[in-house]
């Protein structure tokens, strides 16, 4: 990663911290797509608003993204 890409995901970062203290779900929703971290984000968010805030802030801070992976299977 170059210092331009490293800068560029910083900025995102940031604004996505800020999107997350008015609207948790939604940073998440902008970070990792709608999935699992999403849904749970939303429920905690529904539920009390803190815990869903302090998942945001973990979703967006974390360093490594879990990647799709995938496999080919052929059937003979």
């Amino acid at each position: 990663m170059n210092q331009i890409q490293k800068k560029m995901a910083r900025e995102c970062m940031c604004c996505a911290a800020i999107i997350a203290f008015f609207c948790p779900p939604l940073a998440v929703l902008i970070m990792d797509g709608c999935g699992a971290d999403f849904c749970i984000n939303l429920l905690l968010t529904l539920l009390f608003f803190i815990p869903g805030l302090i998942h945001a802030f973990f979703v967006i801070c974390r360093d490594e993204r879990p990647q799709i992976q995938h496999t080919t299977v052929i059937v003979a």
